[in-house]
C-alpha cells in the first residue's frame, strides 16, 4: 500500500470516529527535519505532502481538503513531547503522521493514545515500542 492511500486511509478513519464532516482535515507530521536524522525525516515529510496534494487535487476526503500541520521533532524526545501535546491541544489534529525515531515515539505516541487520535508510525519501530504499544501496528 502506497503512502497515498495510507493517508487516505488515516484521515478518513479520523473523520468517521471524530464526527468531523464539513470541514478541513487538520493531520499532524512530526518527524526530524534538522539534525541527524533529517535525511529520512524529510524524506517523509515529502511523501506526505506530495500524498496529500494528490488527494487534495482529486477532491479530497468527501470534498475536505487535508491540511497539514507540519512539527519538527529534532530527534528529540522532549521535543516530540511537545510537539504531540501542541498537535493535540491547541492545533486540534484528528491524527499524526511521522515519528522516525523509536525514542521520539516512546516518549511522545501515549499522549494521542491518551487523547484517542490515531498515530502512523512510518519508521519508529522498534521492539521496545510495539511492546508498550501492542495494538499499534507498522505500516509497509
Amino acid at each position: 500500500m502506497n503512502i497515498r492511500h495510507h493517508i487516505f486511509a488515516v484521515a478518513a478513519a479520523a473523520m468517521l470516529t471524530t464526527g468531523a464532516y464539513a470541514a478541513d482535515i487538520k493531520l499532524g507530521v512530526s518527524g526530524p527535519f534538522t539534525g541527524g536524522s533529517a535525511s529520512m525525516g524529510v524524506s517523509m515529510r515529502d511523501g506526505v505532502r506530495l500524498a496529500a496534494k494528490e488527494i487534495n487535487a482529486a477532491g479530497g476526503i468527501n470534498g475536505n481538503k487535508i491540511v497539514l500541520v507540519e512539527r519538527d521533532d529534532e530527534a528529540k524526545n522532549e521535543r516530540g513531547v511537545q510537539i504531540a501535546q501542541e498537535l493535540i491541544n491547541n492545533e486540534k489534529v484528528v491524527a499524526t503522521m511521522g515519528y522516525i525515531n523509536t525514542g521520539v515515539a516512546l516518549a511522545s505516541q501515549r499522549f494521542y493514545q491518551d487523547a484517542k487520535i490515531p498515530v502512523m508510525n512510518n519508521v519508529a519501530t522498534g521492539s521496545i515500542l510495539t511492546k508498550q504499544f501492542p495494538e499499534s501496528l507498522p505500516i509497509s
